[in-house]
């Protein structure tokens, strides 16, 4: 029975695989744009096996032996709409292309991006969005929000600085090979071409979702877990691959729920978190070599999990309350107030909830000093504060000017540090301050008497975390299914 011991072997092997690329994919089904791995079993003859690694099996008694290859789906995954002006999706054809430091270009589907200090589209991991004629997309710091149509033009203030590349090949399957994060040409002397722009549309405030269908992947684990039992073999990858989902989904819910704690924080931005896909493994190269020219069409390729690439901050606009508190003041648009904390140094913050200190200064809750110097004395019966910042008092000698309230804003707020206390403070990721008056050149205007509430969105918050919880239950299914399968393993005997 020495064939059918090959033949069991060949067979638990394919099924490993086949467990490792769902492990993958359920893993994976939170990162944005990613295309899942769709399996199939081929059968190849004995002498065909033995050109390889049975020899011995070339001229014994003829024998099937299943061995899987895969191919990514390239099926469009869902649009979700974020309502954050720094995403996009892409519906159509095509990926988006990114370059990183060394000059090379990969291509994706993950329409995250910030504007990094120098004011250049990147995504999270500063590799730079491709224009649609190869250059960088350069934004003007500090200069205003920027809008993208539905062809990928970038406009900031009205003003077209860019567009967005759009980049289609000939075959995918063939030309792409995946790695951690997106696609890479297999051949660096292949070049995709401009993508029509009538094959796509881009759409600013939405994410693609993976392509990934969890209903799917656990009837392939079902189907993995049943034909195991016949044939028995160790699943160590599909362990990794799932545990990297759970601790991916683990600080998922992390983030979900300090966002819910902070629901009725004043001035509290939202953290989102994105995830990637790891290294992957390439067994059996597509485009391979088999002999007498014939070429591979599709290989194999399993990949390592998920990761955590970012959790940063959404500065989109709170919701203004009134308080009618005269020291109440609230930003409505872009901008930050500037304290001084206790080291000398500044930190920046978007609650207005101000007090007057024991000397007199207008302070935070905490009794950090405004950086304009306001100093409000006892004999004032009332305090103005203008939409253009200018604050000014009443008196027993009637109305006065007593100070100025700046604002600030950085190239990439996104790269601000939160230090807790609704406090942020510059890094070299952030760029440099730009200090301004209210309602000029972008900054935003000034609300007295109203206080911007945190921008997280309870319902939003809800339906997430549901999602999350179902992630974690559905990885942890997969290392349950491996685990179950390394049992009847340890069961066998001789």
């Amino acid at each position: 029975m020495n064939l059918a011991l090959f033949e069991n072997a060949s067979a638990l092997r394919g099924l490993e695989q086949y467990q490792n690329v769902i492990a993958n994919n359920i893993a994976a089904s939170h990162v944005a744009g990613f295309k899942k791995v769709a399996v199939s079993f081929e059968a190849v003859e004995g002498g065909e096996i033995a050109r390889s690694t049975h020899d011995r099996l070339r001229n014994e008694m003829p024998g099937s032996f299943p061995v899987m290859k895969n191919q990514v789906d390239y099926e469009e995954g869902e649009m979700r709409q974020t309502n954050n002006p720094m995403d996009m999706a892409l519906r159509g054809e095509g990926f988006f292309g990114l370059v990183n430091t060394n000059g090379k270009t990969a291509y994706t589907r993950d329409g995250q991006f910030y504007t990094n200090a120098d004011g250049i589209m990147v995504n999270s991991m500063g590799h730079e969005f491709a224009g649609a004629d190869g250059n960088n997309i350069q934004t003007v710091p500090g200069a205003g929000q920027l809008t993208i149509d539905k062809e990928g033009q970038v406009f900031q203030n009205e003003q077209l600085i860019g567009q967005v590349g759009v980049f289609v090949f000939e075959d995918p399957l063939m030309q792409l090979r995946k790695v951690g994060g997106g696609f890479v040409a297999k051949d660096p002397e292949v070049e995709p071409e401009a993508a029509d722009p009538e094959q796509f549309v881009i759409m600013q405030g939405y994410l693609e979702n993976s392509n990934v269908s969890a209903i799917q992947e656990m009837i392939g684990l079902i189907e993995v877990s049943r034909a195991h039992e016949a044939n028995q073999e160790t699943m160590n990858l599909s362990l990794y691959s799932g545990s990297t989902g759970m601790q991916a989904q683990q600080l998922n819910l992390n983030v979900i729920s300090n966002n819910i704690a902070n629901v009725n924080t004043t001035g509290y931005k939202k953290n989102k978190i994105e995830f990637q896909d790891l290294l992957y493994q390439n067994p059996r190269q597509a485009g391979g070599q088999t002999g007498a020219g014939n070429v591979i069409p599709t290989g194999v390729e399993m990949g390592n999990g998920t990761k955590v690439v970012a959790t940063p901050k959404v500065f989109t606009q709170g919701t203004l309350t009134q308080t009618s508190e005269k020291l109440d003041v609230a930003i409505d648009g872009v901008g930050f107030f500037q304290v001084e904390r206790p080291d000398g140094t500044e930190a920046y913050t978007r609650d207005g909830a101000y007090k007057v200190g024991p000397a007199g200064q207008m302070t935070t809750a905490d009794a950090l000093p405004l950086a304009a110097g306001i100093q409000i004395d006892p004999e004032v019966t009332n305090v103005f504060v203008s939409p253009t910042g200018e604050v000014s008092v009443q008196t027993a000698d009637g109305e006065q000017i007593i100070g100025q309230l700046e604002l600030v804003r950085f190239p990439n707020s996104s790269g601000l540090k939160a230090m807790g206390g609704n406090l942020f403070i510059e890094t070299e990721a952030s760029g440099p301050p730009e200090i301004g008056a209210p309602g000029e050149n972008g900054f935003g205007v000034l609300q007295q008497g109203y206080l911007e509430m945190s921008n997280v969105n309870v319902v939003e918050a809800m339906g997430y975390m549901i999602i999350a919880q179902r992630a974690y239950e559905i990885n942890s299914k997969s290392i349950q299914t491996s685990d179950e399968m390394l049992g009847r393993v340890n069961q066998l005997k001789r």
